[in-house]
């Protein structure tokens, strides 16, 4: 093959998309805030107590109609005890993730859109999440990945062109490496 000889068929394209198919693929979920209360097995007993009582505040805020923004704000406050409480905008989570913990994704799971859950028990704490843009599972059609994918097939072709064709060049040159010596 030639560099010029480089060519990628649809069979090629298709046979890459089927055999990758899942990084192609997003998995359902949606775009999560959350507030936490932070609370370990660990921590002091009065600690404990005082999460509690932390917990059971927002959630009456929450039933009195307290939105999500409001205790956003009140919660990142100047004088907040920011050792007990984190509040983020993660993004889109997938409900299927593996770096999260799997109680809070069942939590997250479970409210609806634009809702605020109750108070969700993870291995960090108290959560309570806010869920928007709920989707479910998408696989890319092939049509919207076809030119990534001749792309990547193409790079490859090349590369293992290169690669081959240095080879052969080193060989002929009779060029020796000393890894010894290489630093």
């Amino acid at each position: 093959m030639q560099e010029g000889e480089i060519k990628v068929t649809d069979e090629d394209v298709k046979k890459y998309y089927d055999e990758n198919i899942d990084s192609f693929t997003t998995g359902a979920g949606a775009n999560m805030e959350h507030i936490l209360v932070k609370v370990a097995d660990t921590d002091t007993d009065d600690y404990k107590k005082k999460c509690d009582e932390a917990v059971k505040t927002i959630e009456k805020e929450i039933t009195d109609g307290t939105t999500f923004d409001e205790l956003k704000t009140k919660y990142t406050a100047d004088g907040i005890d920011t050792n007990m409480y984190v509040v983020e905008d993660l993004g889109f989570v997938q409900y299927e993730q593996p770096n999260y913990d799997t109680a809070f994704l069942a939590g997250a799971k479970e409210v609806k859109e634009g809702e605020i859950s109750k108070a969700v028990k993870s291995s960090f704490g108290y959560h309570f999440i806010k869920v928007e843009g709920i989707k479910d599972k998408e696989v890319k059609p092939l049509e919207d990945v076809k030119a990534q994918i001749t792309t990547t097939l193409e790079n490859e072709q090349k590369n293992a062109y290169y690669n081959a064709k240095l080879e052969e060049w080193t060989k002929a040159a009779k060029i020796e490496k000393f890894e010894d010596r290489m630093q």
